[in-house]
């Protein structure tokens, strides 16, 4: 709490900036001057989204103690998967001016039963991925389909790819993988991300997988059940996290 209320209240404050930023701006500036408003509007966005990120790691650290103590708690209730994977593109978005996401669903609904914030950080934790380590891909590929009985995501980079060393442990906690070999990435972060997308998507009754070549990029694939018999009511569950092993 000590470290989620200073940020939530950074993040709050900048948000009701971007939505009053242009008229502000432009009874600053001479009419004319349409570039100062974007300048101003580009500093606001890229300091809302690192405020968003340094939200996630603290996030992070707070999910992998909850994990590890059994204490986190899901909402679960009907959630269409689509407009919950548009939110978190959109969020995402905010982050990148080089990169282009793509983003196809399908027109019907894509029922599961499952915690919407949740659910919304495991896209936006696979995105967040696939932008810091495939930084030079021009583009990402998001994808909703429905697959028999269960309703799959899909996240596509195109970048240098995953070290196959790396493949069989990137989603333990700590880990934090580099790209193929021979890019000049360094790691960063906490190496908690994706370990945390892989228990909210355990938990959901999910599993989730990464195929990847060097070279080639990196695809992320979420399986999720659908919601065949939605509960009446919402109710609440609380979920570990599996002892790794070794």
């Amino acid at each position: 709490h000590e470290l989620g209320a200073p940020l939530a209240a950074v993040i709050l404050s900048l948000r009701l900036l971007l939505r009053r930023l242009p008229g502000v701006v432009d009874a600053a500036v001479s009419p004319s001057s349409s570039s100062a408003s974007q300048e101003f509007q580009s500093y606001a966005e890229t300091a809302l989204w690192e405020a968003e990120r340094m939200r996630v790691l603290v996030g992070d650290l707070m999910d992998a103690s909850r994990l590890q103590r059994g204490k986190l708690t899901l909402r679960i209730q009907p959630e269409d998967l689509s407009p919950l994977v548009r939110r978190a593109v959109s969020l995402a978005q905010l982050g990148t001016r080089s990169q282009t996401v793509t983003l196809e669903v399908p027109q019907s609904p894509v029922v599961i039963c499952g915690d919407a914030t949740r659910l919304e950080q495991v896209v936006v934790n696979l995105l967040g991925n696939a932008m810091k380590h495939a930084s030079a891909s021009e583009r990402i590929d998001v994808r909703v389909t429905l697959q028999g009985s269960e309703a799959e995501l899909q996240v596509q980079d195109y970048g240098p790819g995953i070290s196959r060393d790396h493949l069989p442990h990137l989603f333990k906690r700590f880990f934090g993988a580099t790209r193929a070999a021979g890019t000049a990435e360094t790691t960063t972060g906490l190496g908690l991300g994706l370990y945390i997308t892989k228990e909210l998507v355990n938990a959901h009754g999910g599993r989730i997988s990464v195929e990847s070549r060097e070279g080639e990029g990196a695809l992320f694939i979420v399986r999720l059940p659908l919601c065949e018999q939605p509960p009446e009511t919402a109710y609440m569950c609380t979920i570990a996290s599996v002892p790794e092993a070794d």
